[in-house]
């Protein structure tokens, strides 16, 4: 078989490069079926594989002109991350043909990023799409992540989907009343927004209080409320970790002091996300989840500064 895959790789190499103009991604592409070769020689599909990755050197020859300008930087600049996931295979191959190495950080931010534009793209033909665009404009003038900047963005769209709003039909209170009576977990994330609104586009509105009816939610509602606007205000990436901790002990009815224990993991199963710890196993629901991730990011970066 491996000599069987060796004649079939040579072979479709030979023919292949000859569609590609520049002479490192000719050298690439055959190195890359030798590299595979090397790590799968009795692979039965090993040049069907070999041949589905050629598109990834075709799009190198036309976007890369020497091969000394390619870095992790320069592939994320020219390939989506879905597109890098789809081709893993030859950027591994980079990896210990040139030295290329993809930082993760850039490579979420990137698909952050990518996230942000698709959402934009399949609201630019809604009514309430250029208001949307300019609330987006709005926060790549505020001081927070490129994530932040995508769930701000999420709980805007599904307010203003809902209520049909416009630039040029400012949004009542009512309205706001309505929506969160249906999503309660958008009240944090719909601050920024209540901002934009005043200070942006002049309008009056400020963000409805909670009802203090005799259905009004209980205490450690209120106060988890409470604790998520402030976090959200401040922005998940530079709230006091004290506050992220006593929001996902108030989320799930511990101590404060029980979430400083180091003991404490993020585990899914299927399609849900746990948070764990030696005695105990509970599920996140959606609404909690950045802060719950943050949370243990958090603390997780705080424990391994502290062993050093």
């Amino acid at each position: 078989m491996a000599c069987l895959n060796g004649e079939r790789i040579k072979h479709d190499a030979a023919v292949q490069i000859l569609a590609l103009e520049r002479d490192w991604t000719r050298i690439a592409y055959v190195a890359f079926g030798r590299w595979l070769l090397l790590a799968q020689p009795d692979n039965p599909n090993l040049a069907k594989t070999f041949a589905a990755h050629f598109p990834f050197f075709a799009h190198l020859d036309s976007a890369i002109a020497e091969v000394h300008t390619l870095q992790g930087d320069e592939l994320l600049q020219h390939f989506s991350v879905a597109e890098l996931r789809k081709h893993l295979l030859p950027v591994r191959f980079l990896g210990s043909y040139i030295g290329v190495v993809l930082d993760e950080d850039a490579k979420k931010e990137k698909a952050e990023r990518n996230r942000i534009a698709e959402k934009l793209i399949a609201m630019r033909r809604e009514p309430h799409g250029p208001l949307l665009k300019r609330y987006v404009d709005w926060l790549d003038g505020q001081k927070m992540s490129t994530r932040t900047k995508r769930l701000y963005l999420t709980a805007a769209s599904q307010f203003c989907q809902a209520e049909s709003l416009t630039e040029s039909q400012p949004c009542r209170e009512d309205q706001l009343q309505r929506f969160l009576r249906r999503h309660r977990g958008s009240r944090a994330s719909l601050y920024r927004w209540i901002t934009f609104c005043q200070k942006a586009l002049g309008w009056d509105i400020k963000m409805p209080a909670v009802t203090s009816q005799k259905n009004a939610p209980p205490k450690t509602v209120r106060d988890l409320a409470s604790l998520l606007a402030k976090i959200n205000a401040a922005g998940l990436d530079h709230a006091p970790m004290e506050a992220l901790q006593r929001a996902v002990a108030k989320a799930f009815g511990f101590p404060a002091k029980r979430m400083a224990a180091p003991t404490w993991a993020l585990r899914t199963q299927g399609n849900e996300l746990y948070l764990s710890d030696m005695t105990e196993s509970v599920r996140v629901p959606t609404s909690l989840r950045d802060l719950v991730t943050m949370w243990m990011h958090r603390a997780s970066t705080d424990a391994s500064t502290d062993m050093t």
